[in-house]
C-alpha cells in the first residue's frame, strides 16, 4: 500500500501537480503500469484538474518512490542476514 500523504505541506518541497508524462519519467512506469497499480491501490490516485485533465501530487509520487526504495533496502538487508546465518 502507498504511504499516507502528509496533512500539511512540507515547506522544503514545493507542492506541484505532475501530469502523466512527468509521472512516467519520474517512476519509470508505463501508462498502463501506472493505471494497473492505481486500480490495485498500489500507486497514488490521480486528481482531477478540469475537463479530462488529471494529474498527481508531486509529494505523493515522491513518497511512493521513497517507499519502493525502502522495500528494496529491506529486502537487501534481509537477504544479507540470510547469507550471514548460513555462514
Amino acid at each position: 500500500m502507498i504511504p499516507n500523504s502528509p496533512t500539511q505541506l512540507d515547506e522544503t518541497r514545493p507542492l506541484s501537480v505532475l501530469r502523466l508524462r512527468a509521472v512516467k519519467e519520474r517512476t519509470g512506469l508505463s501508462q498502463s503500469g501506472i493505471y494497473a497499480k492505481m486500480s490495485k491501490g498500489e500507486f497514488p490516485r490521480s486528481i482531477p484538474l478540469g475537463g479530462k485533465a488529471i494529474g498527481w501530487r508531486s509529494d505523493e509520487i515522491t513518497a511512493w518512490i521513497e517507499a519502493q526504495t525502502a522495500k528494496r533496502d529491506a529486502k537487501s538487508i534481509a537477504h544479507s542476514d540470510e547469507i550471514e546465518a548460513r555462514a
